[in-house]
């Protein structure tokens, strides 16, 4: 998704319709980041407390030694 948001923003230069190709590159760029901002929030309500569950403090100190 982020390639073809730097390949219609690259395109608008060349556009014969300038205002509709920003219109449709700002949709673009608005539905990435409501895709992302979930994935965040799915990130931070169960996956991070579901590792942080599962995980000794030995684990974790070990696997933010190899980041």
């Amino acid at each position: 998704m982020a390639a073809k948001l730097v390949r219609e923003t690259d395109a608008l230069d060349g556009s014969s319709d300038l205002l509709g190709a920003i219109l449709q590159l700002l949709d673009e760029e608005s539905l990435f980041k409501g895709l992302f901002a979930h994935h965040g929030l799915r990130e931070e309500n169960l996956l991070f407390p579901a590792l942080d569950a599962r995980t000794t403090g030995a684990e974790k100190v070990k696997a933010l030694r190899r980041g």
